[in-house]
């Protein structure tokens, strides 16, 4: 019982923003057929609902911004408490980004503070800092305990919102998907192709085997993506190294920024800066996903069956917002 008032009132006191809605929107999801994991470039690029419009997949963005490596198996085993997906897709920024010593609390907090407390919130912030140098002024404690963190935050308690999170469920219509219409004007990447393989940090690539043991084990079908960015060569090195680790253990990679021309992405309007599509590129990124895995992934079209019929009104709602 003590529990349980402990667990509603941190529940309670947490940010209700995106990061969050976005992996406690999960929850309640009819059945998914894909499962997309990764930070930011995840629900700025993949349309659910458009992929849903076009092919009948149902799919989700179960994501946060600045997602840590360490995070993405723990996000996997949250999604997998509620669905069985036949795909998930993968996104490996987080590794190409991983930093051993750490300035900030935010990666971590949008990973684990939007999770339910439990063994598994604990393992991964105790992965988490035993990989990572983090700054003295963390408070390391209240990673754990993160009512610590929130406790002044008394305003959460004059917003339903907060108080519609009280069990750590709630909903996101557009299936974790944000719309963004800002542009801003980039330079197409160039000579960024190369064949060699960059060394990456221990602590990055021990991070990228125990996640694919884990897939292993579990015996899901994963593919792992690079989405298109301003990439540069030093990046593409990494994800040479990234992809020989995860096609050693047989699973898929894909690396978006060799399709530029296929996928049609125009990086004079389709991005809102380096890092991160628009919805412009957005829709581009999910046309040119959503017939890839079509061609190399059994995917079932559950359109027309009535337990998906919100599916298709939450599609033409978000095409009339937008």
């Amino acid at each position: 019982m003590l529990g349980k008032v402990f667990s509603s009132i941190t529940y309670v006191f947490r940010n209700s923003n995106r990061n969050r809605l976005h992996v406690v929107g999960i929850r309640e999801e009819e059945p998914l057929d894909m499962i997309y994991v990764v930070g930011s470039a995840a629900f700025v690029y993949w349309e659910p609902l458009k992929a849903w419009n076009d092919c009948g997949f149902s799919s989700y963005n179960l994501a946060t911004d600045t997602i840590q490596a360490e995070s993405i198996k723990y996000y996997i085993k949250y999604a997998l408490e509620h669905h069985n997906p036949r795909l998930f897709v993968v996104g490996v920024r987080a590794f190409q980004y991983y930093e051993k010593e750490v300035g900030g609390e935010a990666g971590i907090r949008n990973s684990s503070d939007s999770l339910d407390l439990g063994i598994d919130r604990i393992n991964l912030v105790n992965e988490y800092l035993n990989n990572r140098i983090i700054d003295e002024n963390i408070d390391e404690f209240s990673l754990y305990i993160d009512i610590m963190r929130y406790h002044s935050n008394y305003s959460a308690l004059e917003n339903p919102e907060n108080w519609s999170l009280i069990n750590n469920k709630g909903s996101s219509v557009n299936k974790g998907f944000e719309w963004i219409k800002s542009y801003q004007y980039l330079k197409k990447p160039e000579d960024y192709i190369s064949e060699k393989r960059a060394e990456l940090l221990e602590e990055n690539i021990s991070v990228l085997y125990d996640l694919l043991d884990f897939c292993k084990e579990k015996n899901l079908d994963v593919l792992f993506v690079v989405c298109p960015y301003q990439i540069d060569k030093e990046d593409y090195e990494k994800y040479n190294t990234i992809a020989d680790v995860i096609s050693s253990y047989g699973f898929g990679f894909l690396n978006a920024n060799d399709y530029y021309e296929k996928i049609g992405i125009d990086f004079s309007v389709d991005f809102y800066n380096g890092d991160h599509v628009n919805c412009y590129g957005a829709e581009k990124y999910t046309d040119f996903l959503e017939n890839y895995i079509l061609e190399n992934y059994d995917m079932p079209d559950h359109r027309g069956e009535e337990v998906y019929n919100s599916w298709d009104e939450y599609y033409k709602c978000l095409r009339m917002r937008n």
